[in-house]
């Protein structure tokens, strides 16, 4: 098993473990995504990623480069020197960023954008947070008609520097690589606030296409052991003994250090809701644990996430809403919910 060592370089922090076999990879983290930028501003990180990777030309090696919604990451796999080119070209991307093709990529970010909507997971974090914050994936780029050169330098300034980023490799740092990015401070993720009127548990009934509920409370192994359980008693009841679903979406993702958020949405087909589709979710959720001992550890994991439950309701066509309600009691021992609405 390969040992993680850790190294600096620049004033970057550099994690790399000796791999023997197969070609370096390398990924050059950055601690910026979609969840620091203001709305009007959104889309500025992608911005800024695409302007880089503009640069590049079309190297033969394999790299590319994503936006997230906490991290900013460019990677390549190649030989020694192909990661060094790598390297090197993004560093000096985001120190000389090509401001004249900003509208040429803006063109290619709106089509990007046009094409993607947002998730369950991304709808139900704007549910929760709103427009700001972690609820900023739930929204298109909605900046990138607005954003002006010095808005896009001063981004990549004060986000791109050497103490808010990361490198890890899959083997020793190659000699003659460096990493001259601008000095600055780190940024720590922003805190998780929900909506300050939002009242929890709460329901939202939203577009055709399926129900799903998110949990947000401690991150610890409780909460992702509680959805595996979750995830499986689901499958085996709507997929394997009623033939109701395709598949079981449940995910852990951590907004912080220390706060998760996760997800079940089962793929319930739409046709399927006046029947006894999602009541099967009911019945498969209603209990998590199938002895006392576990039935003890979920109480434990609801103490800290009982009150932090939205559900998103979807009818189908003329259905009422309460044919279709999702009363998942994974983490609410209760019959009804809250509706979402301000006070």
């Amino acid at each position: 098993m390969a040992h993680f060592q850790r190294a600096e370089l620049d004033g970057v922090p550099i994690y790399w473990a000796d791999c023997p076999t197969g070609p370096l990879t390398a990924s050059l983290g950055f601690r910026v995504g979609r969840v620091d930028e203001e709305l009007r501003f959104a889309g500025i990180t992608h911005l800024v990623e695409h302007l880089v990777m503009s640069t590049l030309g079309m190297p033969e090696y394999e790299h590319n480069a994503v936006v997230e919604d906490k991290r900013t990451l460019f990677y390549a796999t190649g030989s020694a020197e192909d990661v060094i080119a790598f390297l090197h070209a993004v560093v000096d991307g985001l120190t000389h960023l090509p401001i004249d093709r900003i509208a040429h990529e803006r063109k290619i970010l709106r089509a990007e954008d046009d094409r993607l909507d947002p998730g369950i997971t991304e709808l139900l974090r704007g549910l929760r947070f709103g427009p700001v914050g972690h609820g900023v994936i739930a929204t298109h780029q909605l900046g990138l008609e607005s954003l002006e050169p010095g808005h896009v330098t001063e981004w990549a300034n004060t986000r791109f520097t050497a103490q808010n980023a990361a490198l890890w490799l899959t083997g020793p740092i190659p000699d003659g690589l460096r990493l001259a990015l601008p000095s600055g401070e780190p940024f720590p993720i922003p805190e998780p606030r929900a909506i300050e009127w939002l009242r929890l548990p709460a329901f939202f009934a939203g577009p055709p296409g399926g129900v799903a509920i998110s949990i947000v409370g401690a991150r610890w192994g409780g909460l992702s052991a509680a959805i595996a359980i979750a995830e499986r008693r689901l499958q085996r009841r709507l997929r394997h003994e009623r033939g109701l679903v395709y598949y079981i979406q449940a995910d852990s993702d951590p907004l912080t250090r220390d706060v998760a958020e996760a997800v079940i949405a089962p793929s319930v087909h739409r046709t399927m809701y006046p029947t006894y589709g999602i009541r099967s979710c009911e019945s498969s959720t209603t209990s998590v644990a199938p002895d006392r001992r576990t039935r003890s550890s979920s109480r434990t994991v609801s103490g800290s996430a009982e009150r932090s439950v939205i559900r998103l309701h979807v009818p189908a066509g003329s259905t009422s809403r309460s044919s279709i309600t999702f009363w998942a009691r994974l983490f609410v021992n209760r019959p009804t919910c809250s509706p979402l609405t301000s006070s």
